[in-house]
């Protein structure tokens, strides 16, 4: 018997809904400017030069260290 999963079993799909439940408890305790900067560095795929310059006085550095946070 092998001990990896296939990708669509049911154990690899619960274990993605804790994984995404984890996630969104995490994203929850960030600050509003913290949270949009993580979601749109991840779920919008922009780059952190792009989201520091969708926000108005943020610099990258700024932005970058949020991210390292």
């Amino acid at each position: 018997a092998s001990d990896k999963f296939e990708i669509n079993s049911p154990e690899v799909i619960v274990c993605e809904k804790k994984d995404a439940e984890k996630i969104r408890r995490c994203l929850a305790t960030l600050s509003d400017k913290e949270r949009l900067i993580i979601e749109q560095y991840y779920y919008n795929d922009m780059s952190l030069t792009e989201v520091a310059k969708h926000h108005a006085g943020l610099s990258k550095s700024w932005v970058s260290r949020i991210h390292d946070k």
